[in-house]
């Protein structure tokens, strides 16, 4: 019984320790950006909000730089210009060319378009900074596999990806007109593995 009213004073110390984070958190997190970047009718608004947060934050911020509780670093900073896009392409029995049947955002070119783009499947085939995954060699296989059932005239299932280059401000992609991560797997190839 001792302990009663010390146990009821830390359970208002914590309470308010725990307001404090919340508010410096969400007050240091704000996301006010640099005047230079706001539209010209609100740069004073935008200058005085930043100067106001910094003048909140100085007396915390000892403790952020002793913790490293800042975010410094950009959200997706390995998104480049330089991306890829699949295509799919299959050729068919009597046939020397390429026939397209799958690419990303694309509806002319839509085979098996829900099981290819499921996010845990996409890790698989999307490559990233070094290029493609472990998975996707299998991925290949499968994929042959899916589409060698689907249509007996398929002799060739390939795999490549397309260089892109994207123009963020403009909202488009343009094509380099380079591939890479080819991967060819031939009917007969396919059949001798599966009968193993």
């Amino acid at each position: 019984m001792r302990n009663e009213p010390r146990r009821r004073v830390w359970v208002h110390v914590r309470a308010a320790l725990i307001l404090a984070a919340i508010v410096i958190g969400l007050l240091d997190g704000a996301p006010i950006p640099p005047a230079r970047k706001a539209p010209e009718s609100l740069r004073p608004l935008v200058k005085d909000l930043g100067t106001l947060r910094g003048t909140l934050m100085k007396p915390f911020r000892p403790i952020g730089d002793l913790f490293k509780l800042r975010q410094t670093y950009k959200l997706f900073s390995s998104a480049r210009p330089e991306q890829h896009r699949m295509w799919i392409e299959v050729r068919r029995e009597g046939r020397r060319d390429w026939e397209l049947v799958y690419r990303p955002i694309d509806p002319a070119h839509d085979l098996m378009e829900g099981p290819i783009e499921y996010r845990r499947l996409r890790g698989a085939w999307n490559p990233g900074n070094r290029g493609t995954y472990g998975g996707y060699g299998p991925f290949v296989e499968w994929l042959a596999g899916e589409l060698f059932a689907r249509d007996p005239d398929i002799r060739a299932v390939r795999v490549r990806h397309e260089k892109l280059v994207l123009r963020p401000r403009e909202g488009t992609a343009e094509s380099t007109g380079s591939f890479e991560h080819r991967k060819v797997l031939w009917r007969s190839r396919w059949e001798r593995r599966a009968r193993r």
